[in-house]
C-alpha cells in the first residue's frame, strides 16, 4: 500500500517479489507490519529511504542490509515526513495476532483528517476498539473468502480470517 499526502509518502510492506526493485522509490519511509517473505523479503538487499519497523520485526530482519532503521513503538503515533504536523502521516502500530514466529502489527495511518486501518494478515486485532476508532477505510485480510485459515496451537490464535469476519470485527461507522 502506498499513501501520499501533501509531499509525504510511505509505502507499507515490501515482499520479495519486490527484491532488486526498490532502489529507486522516492518515499519518506517504508513501513513493515512483519517480518513474513511476502511482506519484508523485498529489503533484503536495502532500501532507498528508511524503513520503519517494530522490534520484533527488526530482530527477524537483522541480516537485512538496511542502513537506515527506524523502530516503530507500538501505541505511541510516530509523524513520518513532511516537516511537521499539518504535511506529515502518522503510523500507529497496534499489535495483532497473526504469527508466533512474525509477529505483526496492524497501522493505523492518518493523513490530515483522514484515517485509514492497515493490516494485510490478521486472525485477531488485540485492541480493536481504538485501532478502528474514528477510520474512514479499513484495509485489511483478503486470504480466504469464507474458509477460516485460524489454527489455535496451544493458547495461541494463528493466521487469517475470512473476509466476512474481519469485516464483521470492524464495528464502526463509515462517515
Amino acid at each position: 500500500m502506498r499513501v501520499s499526502y501533501y509531499d509525504s509518502e510511505i509505502i507499507f510492506d515490501c515482499g520479495e517479489d519486490w527484491l532488486g526493485q526498490v532502489g529507486d522509490w522516492d518515499a519518506d519511509g517504508i513501513v513493515v507490519t512483519h517480518a513474513h517473505p511476502d511482506h519484508a523479503y523485498g529489503l533484503k538487499e536495502g532500501a532507498p529511504c528508511p524503513v520503519f519497523a517494530t522490534e520484533a520485526s527488526w530482530e527477524a530482519m537483522e541480516g537485512f542490509d538496511i542502513e537506515e532503521r527506524r523502530t516503530v513503538p507500538e501505541r505511541d503515533p510516530l509523524l513520518i515526513g513532511g516537516g511537521g504536523e499539518e504535511r506529515g502521516i502518522s503510523v500507529e502500530a497496534f499489535p495483532v495476532l497473526h504469527s508466533t514466529r512474525a509477529p505483526a502489527v496492524g497501522y493505523q495511518v492518518t493523513a490530515g483528517r483522514v484515517d485509514v486501518f492497515y493490516v494485510p494478515d490478521v486472525a485477531w486485532i488485540e485492541d480493536r476498539e481504538p485501532a478502528l476508532s474514528g477510520i474512514r477505510l479499513y484495509v485489511g485480510d483478503g486470504a480466504t473468502v469464507k474458509r477460516s485459515m485460524v489454527r489455535k496451537p496451544g493458547d495461541v490464535i494463528i493466521g487469517h480470517v475470512p473476509r466476512a469476519r474481519a469485516l464483521g470485527t470492524c464495528r464502526f461507522r463509515l462517515s
